[in-house]
């Protein structure tokens, strides 16, 4: 989350460029101030929380559908419970190639 989280920092004004180009412009901020919830509450938590891989990503869907308008919202927030869901179902935690990702997916 935080790498995806600096990416989307970096890219801010491409991704607000772009979404003018075919919307209203907000996905930038959109995302970016998502993904700055989400990490706010990851880092609150802590390491000592315990949480796993599938309850990171559960609580980023949360933050998404609950705190974030526009279309990007539901549609991250949709898509990372689903994430959360497979990584679950693979045991809670998973890793980069992992074929949890896939299904998710």
């Amino acid at each position: 989350m935080r790498r995806w989280a600096g990416d989307v920092e970096a890219s801010h004004d491409d991704l607000t460029r772009l979404d003018r180009l075919a919307g209203d412009g907000d996905f930038g901020d959109n995302v970016r101030g998502g993904l700055r919830r989400v990490v706010a509450r990851l880092d609150a938590d802590g390491p000592a929380s315990g949480r796993t891989g599938a309850e990171a990503l559960a609580a980023a869907g949360e933050v998404f559908l609950d705190e974030v308008g526009g279309t990007s919202g539901p549609l991250v927030g949709l898509l990372l419970a689903e994430l959360a869901a497979a990584a679950e179902r693979a045991g809670g935690e998973t890793s980069a190639g992992d074929a949890a990702w896939s299904e998710g997916l």
